[in-house]
């Protein structure tokens, strides 16, 4: 090799020494799969985990939030957080008496009437404009569907909807009820809102939609979540912080296997040195051969990423996968910036003693 060895010849010559073996390309691929891909592999799982947590966590109920404050909740304030950034549905609620069902006299349902908002609160898909939203429970024990009548005696009706409402530890009152839907104006018994990402400050808000008197009185206005089995706040921040390692891991890593590429073939490059190659010309090939066995790797552990993740929901998929490559790439850099400053730091006058000591 020479000095000014065109581009054409490094590349000729990285070629040469990928085939040949001297490299190592398959052994450091492997171990940059193993080591890099398996660390890129936990933090995939450990959001895949937090993914899978908060569906739970928002289909539990314990993302709505339920301000009780019998007859003293303004509908059309209720109604309003529906526009407040985080806010994805909001409604109130006024208990009714009872009603009772003529094909079940024995089991009288509780009764309600709800802003229209409140639909979307209690996951009704597609609410009809005029009728009753019926609980599941309910709906199964009548035998009955969207657009069905509801035999109630002289006021029979419609059901709108049917929202699912299952025994996982929300609160039962709407468990076996049926919802009728009115105008947002008068006076109300509660507002529901279901919020994600929780914001504490939209619980300040939420208080702010019930007229509670001052003094002893206002203790009456009480506001929980519909259900709390799992927790009152959705908190991933160790799942975070353990991904931040990852990342930093990942780095440190890439480094040191990049400072191998180069330490294992140190005599090699050494003697390059001495026979008159230039840095500039030896850590263009450095580049080449690493960047081959990376592009390898990368793509080897890029599909098997993609494997994972296509189990998942397209968006949720993609995103998986993105951040996969995200520390994957990280570890691919710092590779690259590891061998290329270790070719760097070479030096002629340790030819000698690295000779002796190998």
């Amino acid at each position: 090799m020479r000095r000014g060895l065109p581009l054409a010849g490094l590349i000729r010559e990285a070629w040469l020494n990928l085939r040949s073996g001297v490299t190592r390309a398959t052994t450091l691929a492997t171990a940059f799969i193993l080591t890099a891909g398996g660390l890129a592999f936990a933090g995939m799982s450990l959001t895949q985990t937090a993914v899978h947590e908060a569906v739970a966590f928002q289909a539990s109920g314990a993302s709505t939030l339920v301000l009780k404050a019998g007859g003293m909740v303004d509908g059309e304030r209720c109604a309003l957080l529906a526009q407040v950034p985080g806010v994805q549905a909001a409604g109130a609620l006024r208990r009714l008496p009872d009603a009772v069902i003529s094909t079940l006299p024995e089991a009288p349902a509780s009764a309600f009437a709800a802003t229209t908002g409140l639909a979307a609160v209690l996951g009704v898909s597609t609410p009809q404009p005029m009728g009753a939203w019926v609980s599941g429970p309910l709906a199964a024990d009548l035998g009955t569907r969207e657009g069905a009548i509801l035999p109630l005696g002289a006021d029979d009706a419609t059901v709108a909807g049917v929202f699912p409402y299952p025994d996982d530890g929300r609160d039962r009152a709407l468990a076996y009820a049926m919802v009728s839907e009115v105008p947002v104006t008068g006076a109300f018994d509660e507002c529901w809102i279901t919020v994600w990402p929780q914001n504490p400050q939209v619980q300040a808000l939420l208080s702010a939609v019930a007229d509670t008197p001052t003094g002893d009185d206002r203790t009456q206005a009480t506001i929980g979540a519909l259900n709390t089995t799992r927790g009152i706040a959705f908190d991933r921040s160790g799942g975070a912080l353990l991904r931040e390692w990852i990342l930093s891991a990942e780095v440190v890593l890439g480094l040191a296997m990049g400072a191998l590429t180069v330490r294992i073939r140190r005599l090699e490059l050494i003697g390059a040195l001495h026979a008159g190659v230039g840095k500039p010309a030896l850590a263009t090939q450095i580049v080449i051969e690493t960047t081959a066995w990376l592009s390898a790797a990368v793509a080897l552990t890029g599909a098997a990423f993609w494997v994972v993740a296509a189990s998942e929901e397209v968006p949720t998929a993609l995103s998986l996968f993105l951040g996969a490559l995200r520390l994957m790439g990280c570890a691919t850099v710092a590779t690259m910036v590891g061998a290329l400053v270790s070719v760097l730091a070479l030096r002629r006058r340790m030819l000698y003693s690295y000779f002796l000591s190998r």
